[in-house]
């Protein structure tokens, strides 16, 4: 007799019913699932080191770092497939059953800095422009027709010169 989980929303291969761990008897007995890991119980777990699968009803090992076989699969840490991609170390992950130095940890871990956008009504860009100022001269830029601490944006120019700015 086999049992299909993917008829019950699950998405795992066909194993057979005398292999699995959705029986009460294979979790108190302390057998191994078809993966190999010790069967579980959701409702109790797997202990500190190791999660119970809502699926298969296997233990997966979540501590990679602490050189014990927590889901009962015979194997340790980052030889253990629920290791993948996990962590193994400081700036270390497991890949491909090793823990590899992941390079520049240190700087993909800096935390980036967002920068805050302000909006502004129509109404209140109106307020700053009744503050700034028109002046008027024969420059490049605004920069040398404002005043050292203004900013200002060209408000007329002929060719490449501009002969007025809003400066504020």
């Amino acid at each position: 007799q086999t049992y299909d989980p993917a008829n019950m929303g699950g998405s795992l291969d066909l194993f057979t019913w005398n292999k699995d761990c959705f029986d009460g008897d294979c979790v108190l007995a302390g057998q191994n699932g078809p993966g190999g890991a010790r069967c579980c119980n959701p409702a109790l777990g797997c202990g500190k080191t190791a999660v119970c699968h809502n699926i298969t009803r296997e233990c997966l090992e979540i501590s990679c770092t602490n050189n014990l076989d927590d889901d009962g699969d015979k194997k340790i840490d980052c030889a253990d497939n629920d290791c993948n991609a996990l962590s193994c170390g400081t700036n270390k992950i497991c890949i491909n059953k090793k823990c590899t130095a992941i390079p520049d940890a240190k700087k993909a871990a800096k935390k980036q800095v967002v920068p805050t956008i302000s909006i502004f009504s129509y109404v209140d860009v109106l307020k700053m422009l009744n503050k700034c100022t028109v002046r008027t001269g024969s420059a490049s830029s605004c920069s040398k027709i404002c005043k050292s601490l203004e900013t200002g944006f060209p408000t007329k120019w002929k060719a490449n010169t501009i002969t007025r700015c809003t400066c504020c």
